[in-house]
């Protein structure tokens, strides 16, 4: 758990709902919070997010950071990350360094859009470029799923390296 305050308690609980996990090793800026965090949760404080990364199958993401915290070399094949920080203004991750993160088959969701009857997909009026990113990549295959009357999710796999149109250079 790379974040220890109650968006990170929420995130630990409902993890530990839906499936069992192994140790939780918990980062954050403040060490007192971090260790606190981690006595209530019956875990484990790290030194950093790489630490975090090195050693978690399962990596959640919930601070208030404008800065990347984990970059591809931080990450391995088949780890999950779970980001919340892009919650407000001014808090997302560069949607290619998403991109890049993500490992040719693996799976992306991006949720609490607003549903869009118009092509390109709106928000507010305005042209929805986030989302039409991520729908027009070359290297996804993605679609838009509507997951409840008044909110959306995008879902898209990353293709494979060096298959058809979307392959992509060293």
């Amino acid at each position: 758990m790379i974040g220890a305050g109650a968006q990170a308690d929420l995130m630990v609980r409902g993890l530990r709902t839906l499936r069992p996990c192994g140790p939780l090793l918990v980062h954050d800026l403040h060490p007192e919070r971090a260790a606190a965090f981690a006595a209530r949760h019956d875990g484990r404080v790290v030194t950093s997010p790489q630490a975090v990364a090195a050693e978690a199958g399962i990596v959640p993401l919930a601070t208030w950071s404008r800065t990347p915290l984990l970059h591809l070399a931080d990450t391995r094949p088949g780890q999950h990350l779970t980001n919340l920080g892009a919650d407000e203004p001014g808090k997302r991750d560069a949607p290619d360094r998403v991109i890049d993160l993500l490992s040719p088959g693996g799976l992306l969701v991006l949720d609490d859009f607003t549903p869009s009857p118009d092509w390109p997909p709106r928000f507010k009026g305005a042209v929805d470029h986030l989302r039409l990113h991520y729908l027009t990549h070359p290297s996804l295959d993605a679609t838009e799923v509507l997951t409840t009357p008044d909110s959306s999710a995008v879902v898209a796999t990353r293709r494979d390296r060096g298959q058809g149109p979307a392959a992509l250079s060293s």
